[in-house]
């Protein structure tokens, strides 16, 4: 029988070209404050610290690896 002798530290994989991602958004509302909406898209560049996400509006998105949903 298999026993686990040291559990991983990364809890979320790093995501891969083609793969769809979800990330929050603040939205400005008019003159009330803001909201957060959440956003999907394709990730199509992954660096060391951000993806860059293209939604279903065409819009590239810079997100933070740590913003990632």
């Amino acid at each position: 029988m298999a026993t686990l002798i040291k559990r991983s530290k990364i809890t979320n994989p790093k995501p891969q070209v083609g793969n769809q991602i979800t990330f929050p958004v603040w939205v400005p509302l008019q003159s009330v404050g803001e909201v957060k909406e959440e956003r999907s898209g394709k990730v199509t560049k992954v660096n060391r610290v951000t993806v860059d996400a293209v939604d279903e509006y065409g819009n590239t998105w810079k997100v933070r690896m740590d913003e990632i949903i």
